[in-house]
């Protein structure tokens, strides 16, 4: 049954995420997209000659072997099922957190919200994420179990783990905190035994001053960007008022993002000492709280210090191990506690104040009944008009378990703690599926706008292609057709055009008084100059442009595709592009 479990999972998030019809997610998507390709090719972790170093992660790896086997669009959809699969094995730590309080058929639907959660949606995009989540799940089984038996190879092996999670996504280097701060709370709540229960820590309690040395060392050194990218900004100092504002606001994202009831489960385990006193649960308590506490800061620090936008992408990977605490409302969460802390929840969301959530990136945190049932095709919403969804939800969920532990002493433990994973489950699953058919409809307005099929420059011609750039170029042309298109393997820039985010080598061109396109004598005169890595560079026969703003064409140059602002020619061997600009394009 755990494998048909699994195997369901993983079917459905792959077949939501085939429905993509291209990858729209701004920039990232693209670029990693990009490096898979490179790698898969074997170009290695380079983007046009050029070592990457601003993005941390091995997720390119997991996905190459699609281009290594297919071509074009194939390819692409190769990742998407790659990724689809790498995302679903989180049911299997998931399972595991969950059994530690479940018997078998409960922490089977446990491990199934926690993998077909709402952030599943991000299985569909070539975004880290599809990695990072099962192995953040990983590292919270290991932390769990070097807690429920501490020694020095359990800690070596959780450590580890929370570590590799790093290499996915630079974010994750929070894990290795979130080890030791689920020690430390250990340690705290056997009260006076505390030093008792500090010394069967001592691996983690030397691994703890190694790490604080480490970092200091980085920081001291100015090495900090270099070990975690781009997410270089999340380590920088940000104003303390700014970052406290941004806590509170996560509260909206950190209680979506882990499904609402578990998170007032959470808290209602937290609020009651019994809980860490219990052997069971103190364990995955600790880990959750820990895990819960480190995103909410993190992500807040990060939109304080990247993007303001709340993103939800940021927090939702402790989930598995809040999940696995739901069995713990049927005889250790006291009804009044889940009806205060789920009326402070529901309050804080049903307004949808103002810029309250204000994340323009995630407007998933601001839902709205009309909306989602309008989505669901099941009507407008009628009364219900535009209260917050998630409001309803909290409120409903906490309603039945409410009534069921209100009957606690005729009931039975299984059907109490079905009552609070079936119905966390359906919701789960009704906002997963309004998040992917959103996703898949920007998907396909993104598509529209540029030829199909994708791999047209494939298609048409035998050999290597080259990009040029013109002023008029949409920014993300570019890494849209090298995704689809493994003959685009240089891009080049006319004169007046920026140069876009320092990612590859867009080398310069110039251009003489009859409109013949050149490299730039400084660059093609050093060719033996490996800084320079256009040095010795010459066009290809084949060009690929796309000006939105004036129709480019290249007079000696036979015409092989146009559709809306894109041109696809063909030159000549050992001739140069003369270009002249038309009429803006028919879009």
């Amino acid at each position: 049954m755990v494998g048909a479990a699994f195997a369901t999972c993983a079917g459905l998030i792959v077949l939501w995420g085939w429905q993509r019809t291209a990858p729209y997610v701004y920039q990232d998507e693209h670029i990693y997209g990009v490096l898979a390709r490179s790698v898969g090719t074997g170009e290695g972790y380079s983007y046009q000659d050029l070592p990457v170093t601003a993005f941390k992660t091995l997720w390119p790896m997991l996905v190459a072997p699609a281009w290594a086997i297919f071509d074009g669009e194939s390819a692409w959809r190769a990742a998407q099922a790659i990724n689809g699969m790498a995302w679903a094995l989180t049911f299997l730590p998931a399972f595991a957190l969950a059994r530690r309080l479940a018997s078998f058929w409960p922490a089977l639907g446990i491990a199934t919200a926690a993998t077909l959660a709402p952030a599943a949606v991000w299985a569909g995009q070539l975004m880290t994420e599809a990695m990072a989540y099962p192995l953040a799940a990983t590292a919270l089984l290991c932390a769990v179990r070097l807690l429920e038996h501490p020694s020095a190879p359990r800690g070596a092996i959780a450590l580890a783990v929370a570590a590799a999670a790093g290499t996915a996504r630079t974010q994750l280097l929070v894990m290795v905190p979130i080890v030791l701060l689920a020690v430390a709370l250990d340690v705290a709540r056997h009260g006076a035994g505390w030093r008792a229960r500090l010394r069967s820590y001592k691996f983690i309690a030397a691994a703890a001053m190694v790490v604080a040395v480490a970092g200091l060392i980085l920081l001291l050194a100015g090495r900090s960007s270099g070990l975690v990218g781009t997410y270089s900004g999340t380590i920088e100092a940000v104003d303390l008022g700014e970052l406290v504002r941004y806590i509170v606001r996560y509260t909206a994202v950190m209680a979506t993002a882990m499904a609402l009831l578990p998170f007032v489960v959470l808290v209602g385990l937290v609020v009651r000492r019994a809980s860490w006193r219990d052997e069971r649960v103190a364990p995955l308590l600790c880990v959750a709280v820990a895990a819960v506490v480190v995103f909410w800061v993190n992500g807040a620090w990060a939109s304080a210090s990247l993007s303001p936008e709340l993103r939800e992408r940021y927090v939702f990977y402790p989930l598995p191990a809040v999940l696995a605490l739901l069995p713990a409302v049927s005889d250790r969460v006291r009804p009044i506690v889940l009806a205060v802390v789920t009326a402070v929840v529901a309050l804080y969301l049903v307004p949808v104040l103002p810029g309250l959530y204000g994340s323009a990136g995630e407007e998933f945190i601001q839902y709205q009944v009309n909306d989602v049932l309008v989505k669901l095709g099941v009507g407008d919403g009628g009364l219900l008009g535009r209260v917050n969804v998630w409001a309803v939800a909290v409120v409903s969920l906490a309603a039945a378990v409410l009534v069921v532990l209100r009957l606690r002493p005729r009931l039975p433990a299984r059907l109490m703690v079905a009552a609070a994973i079936v119905p966390t489950m359906a919701m789960q699953l009704g906002i997963l599926f309004v998040r992917e058919r959103d996703a898949n409809a920007t998907s396909a307005t993104f598509a529209a706008a540029y030829p199909e099929p994708g791999d047209f420059v494939d298609r048409r011609i035998r050999g290597e292609a080259a990009f040029v750039r013109t002023p008029g170029t949409r920014q993300l042309a570019r890494f849209h057709f090298e995704l689809a298109n493994t003959s685009l393997t240089r891009t080049w820039r006319a004169p007046g055009t920026e140069e876009f985010n320092g990612l590859g080598a867009d080398c310069p061109l110039e251009v003489d008084g009859r409109g013949v396109l050149r490299a730039e004598r400084q660059w093609a005169a050093a060719a033996s100059d490996p800084k320079r890595p256009c040095s010795g560079a010459a066009l290809a026969r084949y060009l690929v442009f796309d000006d939105a703003a004036r129709t480019v064409v290249v007079r000696n140059g036979r015409l092989l595709f146009a559709e809306g602002p894109t041109r696809l020619y063909e030159l000549p061997s050992g001739v140069a592009p003369r270009i002249d600009y038309g009429p803006p394009p028919e879009l």
